[in-house]
């Protein structure tokens, strides 16, 4: 069994197949489509919907959504949500203005839905085939690895710098150097796009935004575990335990607040949005936790700042210890 460290600096949808192995989710966009519930109001700005589907889909405050099906031209474009429970989600114009919806009754084919995908913990396994290619050397440049799972994610967000992730990974054999790439190996185009970073991100404590943090860091691990048999040199498929998610985060002790939450043994939530500068996005959700430490020690006359580790439990509401939320440019 092979095991080894993948570090990047994370950059807008190049490690989504990564994100998606090491949670072993899948992404799922937000969505209720050509459903024959769902209608539209003019006294408040608002979708209604009498199958109170939308807290299932997933929609949330501030996602911007895209309707299209209604016989009421006014009602189908772009709209920021301002406000959404599972019958009814009110919005305005992305540029925060009225919206001007127009009555509009239930009837099949309306549709809801965002440019936001989310990925959730899961239990989907999936495996590949790695393939590295040494381009200054002139003999053998190419080294494949088979049978590669992703075990931990290791993500650090730090206000002075972009944003690096670290993928653990654990194979099950490496193939001989070569000459050439594997037969009827293709390569897609790299990625652009640039790498995230905190500089304009937000970090939030449930919906209150949080200035002070100086530090964060999430942490999870899958807990594969090798298997090997007698009579053969390869292992067999690892076993897998429980999604484990820890972490902690660093802030300036102004008050107590967070220190609080720690004494309390409060549950607490954090999402914290990474951004490339180009309007595409993610937040990365810890929608339930508790920390497990925090002291805040005087080490001279400057700041003091407080460390805080914390441990994520499984959220009844999102179904996942973590959820991460993936948001293109709005066009």
């Amino acid at each position: 069994m092979l095991a080894g460290d993948i570090s990047t600096e994370l950059s807008f949808e190049s490690f989504d197949d990564f994100l998606e192995a090491v949670l072993m989710g899948t992404w799922t966009p937000k969505a209720v489509s050509a459903v024959a519930t769902i209608s539209a109001a003019a006294s408040d700005d608002s979708f209604n919907d009498s199958g109170n589907g939308f807290v299932l889909a997933g929609f949330e405050e501030g996602d911007v959504i895209i309707t299209s099906g209604f016989s009421e031209p006014a009602n189908n474009g772009n709209f920021r949500i301002t406000s959404v429970d599972a019958g009814k989600i009110i919005v305005e114009t992305l540029a925060g203005g009225i919206a001007d919806l127009v009555d509009d009754a239930a009837e099949a084919g309306h549709t809801l839905t965002t440019n936001e995908s989310i990925l959730k913990a899961g239990t989907i396994r999936r495996s590949f085939s790695m393939l590295r290619e040494f381009t200054d050397q002139d003999a053998e440049p190419f080294h494949l690895y088979k049978g590669t799972e992703l075990n931990t994610l290791a993500l650090s967000v730090d206000p002075t710098s972009i944003i690096s992730a670290v993928f653990g990974a654990m194979g099950r054999e490496s193939m001989a150097p070569s000459e050439d790439a594997p037969t009827g190996s293709t390569f897609s185009a790299a990625t652009d796009t640039a790498p995230l970073d905190a500089f304009t991100g937000e970090l939030k404590s449930g919906v209150t935004v949080v200035g002070e943090v100086t530090e964060f860091s999430i942490n999870l691990e899958n807990g594969l575990e090798v298997r090997n048999v007698v009579g053969s040199k390869l292992t067999i498929r690892p076993s897998v335990g429980r999604s484990n998610l820890t972490g902690s985060v660093t802030v300036y002790f102004e008050d107590a607040e967070f220190l609080k939450k720690f004494t309390n043994e409060e549950d607490t939530s954090l999402s914290i949005e990474l951004p490339d500068g180009e309007g595409n996005s993610y937040i990365f959700e810890i929608p339930r936790f508790k920390f497990t430490g925090g002291q805040p020690d005087v080490s001279g006359q400057g700041s003091i700042t407080l460390t805080m580790p914390f441990q994520g439990m499984r959220d009844p509401a999102k179904n996942s210890n973590i959820v991460i939320h993936r948001i293109p440019a709005i066009a």
